[in-house]
């Protein structure tokens, strides 16, 4: 079993400080929520810069992410449902 935290427990300037003071804790395993990111938590569009971000600012602090949706394919079929 893996301990995790939801993001949205720390409140940050930047997505690079929110992870980086996730991992100074010894949390590996994030459920990021976009609205750390200053978007609606479940948007139509994420940039596809923004996703990138996130993605590069989790990996450097050490973060598990369990998958790697497809933001591509989000961005031009939208959500699902």
């Amino acid at each position: 079993m893996k301990l995790g935290i939801f993001a949205k427990t720390f409140s940050r300037p930047t997505i690079e400080e929110l992870f980086q003071s996730i991992a100074s804790y010894g949390i590996n395993s994030v459920q990021f929520n976009l609205s750390c990111a200053r978007l609606e938590p479940l948007p139509k569009h994420v940039p596809s810069e923004l996703a990138q971000r996130i993605a590069d600012a989790a990996e450097q602090a050490g973060c598990h992410r369990p998958s790697q949706p497809d933001f591509s394919r989000m961005q031009s079929e939208g959500s699902p449902g």
